[in-house]
């Protein structure tokens, strides 16, 4: 007498191909996952790439500051509105010119550069003696 099992009968399927669509649905959605995983690194790493740019710029501003300040300081202490030089630092380089205009003021120009960010500021002297008088003090794109 043949036993039967019932734990071992197949399951009545009411489309044949319904395999298929699941497993179709899952490589999909699998698809899709890896889509959006793959995005979020790519902004994840673009966004680094920018805030270490950021950061290179407002160093660079940093050492145009220092390297105007250091200019300052020695036109106040020769009197003497002809100077240039170049001051080589941790993080970059900075370098300084200044000159007497024709109508009596100074014009000093310092450029700060770290990495491949250049900050460059601007200022008029108007006064050497007995102090160093500022008209103005301006970040400028060019020169």
């Amino acid at each position: 007498m043949p036993i039967n099992k019932l734990f071992m009968a197949p399951l009545p399927s009411a489309n044949p191909s319904a395999g298929f669509i699941a497993l179709t649905n899952v490589i999909i959605l699998g698809a899709f996952g890896a889509l959006i995983t793959t995005t979020l690194l790519l902004v994840g790493v673009s966004a680094t790439r920018t805030s270490a740019v950021v950061e290179q710029s407002a160093q660079a501003r940093a050492l145009a500051n220092a390297c105007a300040e250091s200019a300052l300081q020695k036109i106040k202490e020769t009197g003497s509105l002809t100077n240039n030089d170049i001051l080589r630092l941790e993080n970059g380089n900075c370098n300084y010119t200044s000159n007497s205009q024709s109508d009596g003021t100074g014009l000093l120009s310092a450029l700060g550069m770290v990495g491949t960010a250049v900050r460059k500021i601007q200022i008029i002297i108007t006064t050497t003696t007995p102090t160093v008088g500022i008209s103005s003090w301006q970040e400028v794109a060019d020169f």
